[in-house]
């Protein structure tokens, strides 16, 4: 959705992110809501007591859940959901055939994996055959000097190192963890991922001494496959790591609880069907305090206990609650209700309670529910809001801009944030804006802005219209100016060397009352990187000029703030400091080297991609203040058929002109109006 350019971007986006969990939310209370209300709430009896505790009072269904009030484990076929009543007890929910899963068969190929010896040289080769029915065939080589030859041969098995051994040393030196898998392929798939991975060779059951010594010093995650040798053969690895972390593939899945004897589920198959790498480092901890229960039927289907039920009048009960709810009774008088609508539906007291307090938690988000999907409604028109260029820019400006913008498929808005901020780069230093006259609260006129845009979009386009090309004559004009003053600058610079040999210290006091000629400045209108340092040391040369970090992937400048200094610099700090123009004073050793800037006005205009600006944000609490200084500007995917017919735009002259008229305004200090600061 295409966000108005703003200060403060990140709120919206925030409101959104909220709005949309607030709306999920809902969605889940009503969904599970669906499954429960209006079906049968029967209280156990000696005929059909609790299939977990055995007890013939207390416990309750609804439907084909189950509550459990002494919180007893869930009983052979049946397993603990996410869900609770509102006394906290576990619904519990009978596995299903939906609930069962088979492995799906791999493509028909061969594939091979190589185990080298620690030095590196070929050693043993693995050789997995897949029939593409289901079937697999595992085999070793050996490498004899020539050729690969089936068997171990007469390597011993402690010269066979863990899979992958040099990758999983260079890990375990950068610090990584490192996950124990079955399987090459599930250790290369997590290498892909950027996750560094392991196994041994023969799979299950054959791990040894020195593929644990192969990981001296390693901190390691255990995954073990969902059926019981997986499970066994990492618990056997546990041994030689008591301080390992565990994953789970389909960690939620109530048949870790329910484990087939071979053939079981492995992070491939979780990673296959949508897992990626966050879900993965999310599911790591601690070992699950698992209760296996064996099961003989195929696929994991498992057979459980059933109710027969004495259905309630279900809709009843919930007129006489709603009506409740509607008196609003309080106290005494609400407790003697609830005992009454006990006794007429045969019910306990507190069943009836739970059903009251869940019932009026519902109809509170119901009511709520209007509220949210008006505000969101809000939200989503802002995707349909423009901004009229016209009331911002003359006329015929933003008649050309619009045209262009209309040429491209992208939104006006961008080119205005890509003009302001060219603009506002060729004002004057001291030039400010008054917030609060009365504290003195000035701010430069400077702008810090990004088009955020996915790959393809043509947002490179804005930046060329309405910086690189309007700029383009003036700056050949600049480098003109600057040939002819440095050449001015050498012939002064040879007579004052000149009168400096003559040794006539009045005539060179008179030629050259301020010392040897000053080399000029060469005016930089846009450049595309470089140190906080270097950017105050041209700041420092041209006291009266702004300047415009222009960019086309922002990204870059941060990702490589401090390379030349080893990391140790600060120039990303010197970045979020010249946004609200504190000119920098570095002192050195050398007092030569001393830098002194007394004042700098600097903008910054790229583009970056939605993923890469995510990444850029880290924590996402941007402590730092460097995202909320950016004026973000984001444009939706567009398509656009080409108008080849279509009239020129005649913005470059316009803008050239426009952008040679703010170079000449005067330092001025600028006032908000009245309407302005009145909120």
């Amino acid at each position: 959705m295409p966000l108005k350019t703003t200060k403060k971007p990140q709120r919206l986006t925030i409101a959104v992110v909220s709005y949309f969990l607030k709306i999920k939310d809902i969605t889940t209370m009503y969904s599970k809501y669906s499954e429960t209300n209006g079906k049968s709430l029967v209280t156990v009896t000696k005929d059909n007591p609790c299939p977990h505790c055995g007890k013939p009072d207390w416990c309750y269904s609804i439907g084909d859940l189950s509550v459990c009030k002494r919180n007893h484990e869930p009983a052979p076929g049946w397993y603990k959901t996410d869900g609770a009543d509102s006394e906290g007890h576990s619904y519990y929910a009978p596995i299903k055939e939906k609930e069962t899963w088979a492995k799906p068969p791999r493509p028909a190929k061969t594939t091979h994996y190589y185990y080298p010896d620690r030095d590196g040289n070929p050693l043993i080769r693995v050789v997995r055959k897949d029939d593409g029915n289901g079937k697999k065939d595992f085999y070793q080589q050996h490498w004899d000097g020539k050729q690969w030859v089936k068997g171990l041969g007469e390597i011993k098995r402690e010269n066979i190192p863990i899979y992958r051994y040099k990758g999983v040393k260079q890990a375990i030196a950068n610090g990584e963890s490192i996950f124990i898998v079955e399987g090459e392929g599930k250790a290369d798939l997590l290498w892909s991922l950027g996750l560094p991975a392991t196994c041994n060779l023969a799979g299950s059951g054959k791990w040894r001494e020195t593929d644990s010594k192969d990981l001296e010093g390693a901190s390691v995650i255990l995954c073990p496959d969902r059926d019981v040798p997986g499970l066994k053969h990492c618990e056997a690895i546990a041994k030689d790591f008591p301080n390992a972390q565990w994953l789970y593939c389909f960690p939620d899945s109530p048949l870790w609880n329910h484990l087939p004897e071979s053939r079981g589920a492995d992070l491939k198959d979780w990673i296959d069907e949508g897992a990626n790498k966050e879900d993965i480092i999310k599911g790591i901890g601690e070992k699950k305090p698992l209760k296996p229960q064996k099961t003989d039927k195929p696929n994991n289907v498992v057979s459980h206990p059933k109710f027969n039920p004495k259905p309630l009048e279900t809709d009843k009960l919930g007129e006489v609650i709603d009506s409740l709810i509607t008196e609003n009774l309080t106290g005494s008088n609400r407790e003697i209700k609830l005992a009454s609508i006990a006794r007429e539906f045969n019910l306990t007291q507190q069943q009836v309670t739970s059903i009251y307090k869940e019932r009026l938690q519902e109809n509170d988000q119901n009511l709520d529910k209007d509220d949210l999907y008006s505000d969101l409604e809000n939200i989503l028109k802002a995707d349909s809001q423009r901004l009229d260029l016209t009331k911002v820019l003359p006329e015929k400006l933003a008649n050309a801009i619009n045209h262009h913008a209309r040429l491209t498929g992208l939104r006006g808005e961008a080119y205005l944030t890509a003009l302001l901020s060219g603009l506002s780069s060729t004002l004057h230093p001291d030039t400010a804006l008054s917030l609060y006259p009365q504290t003195n609260w000035k701010v430069p006129p400077n702008l810090y802005a990004a088009i955020v845009a996915l790959s393809g979009e043509g947002k490179s386009i804005i930046g060329r219209a309405m910086i690189a090309d309007p700029l383009k004559s003036l700056i050949e004009l600049d480098d003109q100016d600057y040939e002819a003053k440095l050449s001015e600058h050498k012939s002064s610079l040879a007579n004052y060397e000149m009168l400096k040999k003559s040794k006539n210290k009045d005539d060179l006091s008179d030629s050259f009352p301020d010392g040897p000629p000053t080399k000029p400045t060469r005016r930089i209108r846009y450049f595309s990187g470089g140190t906080g340092e270097g950017i105050a040391r041209y700041a420092a040369n041209s006291q009266d000029k702004g300047m415009l970090l222009f960019r086309d992937e922002i990204a870059g400048l941060f990702k490589s703030a401090n390379q030349y200094r080893g990391g140790r610099g600060s120039d990303s700090e010197d970045i979020l400091e010249y946004f609200d123009g504190t000119p920098p004073i570095t002192l050195r050793a050398d007092p030569d080297k001393t830098l002194v800037c007394r004042k700098i006005l600097l903008s910054i205009y790229g583009t970056i991609q939605p993923g890469v600006l995510e990444k850029l944000l880290g924590d996402k609490e941007d402590s730092s203040g460097q995202w909320a200084r950016f004026i973000f500007c984001q444009l939706p995917p567009s398509t656009l058929d080409l108008d080849i017919d279509a009239a020129y735009p005649d913005l470059t002259p316009m803008l050239t002109d426009l952008y040679r008229h703010f170079d000449r305004l005067p330092v001025a200090t600028y006032d908000l109006s009245r309407p302005a600061r009145i909120p």
